[in-house]
């Protein structure tokens, strides 16, 4: 953590470092007006799904940005695994926002009488899938590389600010912890991606299979060290941006 320090000075936050500020919000208003019209004009005068694909990415821009610029962070175990955190947040944005967008694309053309289209589902189920996987994927690279250096993550939604200033070093300095809930999201995908085989093995077993018994044993154990880096991760959270950033913070 003090390699920060040393190679731009403490870091001092003060009581008008607001998450959230009007100016913030107000550019977040205006992008997402253009980004509106945009939408529209993609879904009146080109096709539905290119017009839902603009909507996603535009939800995980800045995400997938902050990640590729922390990977230069001076301290390099903090900034590859906050890159990682990053990443899998903007997974599960353009996850979310993929199903979300496909469904009210669907219902939208069922009121004006456009005959269902299978594809239409079929981009919004792609991409929610495969969000998920690679988000649920990046948290526990994450979390792994947290535990292995010491890190007590903390990531909150001021890292954007400076994002577009090269100069300027990427930190937090807000409220609220988004790996609180983020962590738990990981630990939950893992579990239910591999709890299933042993389940299954487990079943195998009650109908008289004996290789239920080793699958059971083999699955199981794969998945307790899977979401054993997450949940030591989730045990050692920062309680404030100075524990995971080595930033002088004051409130």
């Amino acid at each position: 953590m003090n390699n920060i320090n040393q190679c731009h000075g403490p870091i001092r936050f003060g009581p008008d470092d607001i998450e959230g500020s009007p100016i913030r919000w107000a550019f977040h208003v205006w992008s997402w007006a253009v980004l509106f019209a945009l939408f529209l004009a993609l879904e009146l005068w080109v096709d539905p799904l290119a017009a839902s694909l603009v909507l996603c990415c535009k939800l995980g821009w800045r995400d997938v940005l902050a990640a590729i610029r922390l990977r230069r962070h001076p301290a390099q175990a903090l900034g590859q695994a906050m890159s990682m955190y990053c990443l899998a947040l903007g997974c599960f944005k353009v996850a979310l926002a993929g199903m979300i967008v496909a469904s009210a694309v669907i219902v939208g053309e069922s009121l004006f009488g456009v005959p269902a289209q299978l594809e239409r589902f079929l981009a919004g189920f792609v991409l929610l899938t495969c969000g998920l996987i690679f988000g649920e994927t990046m948290i526990w690279f994450a979390a792994d590389r947290s535990c292995r250096h010491g890190i007590r993550g903390w990531l909150d939604g001021t890292l954007y600010e400076n994002l577009l200033e090269r100069k300027r070093a990427l930190t937090c300095r807000g409220t609220h912890n988004r790996l609180s809930w983020l962590l738990p999201l990981g630990t939950l995908l893992l579990s239910l991606t591999w709890l299933p085989a042993p389940i299954a093995a487990v079943a195998m077993l009650m109908k008289g299979n004996p290789g239920g018994l080793f699958a059971g044993v083999v699955f199981t154990a794969f998945w307790m060290i899977t979401v054993r880096p997450t949940r030591a991760a989730m045990r050692n959270l920062a309680r404030s941006p100075a524990e995971c950033w080595g930033a002088e913070f004051e409130p």
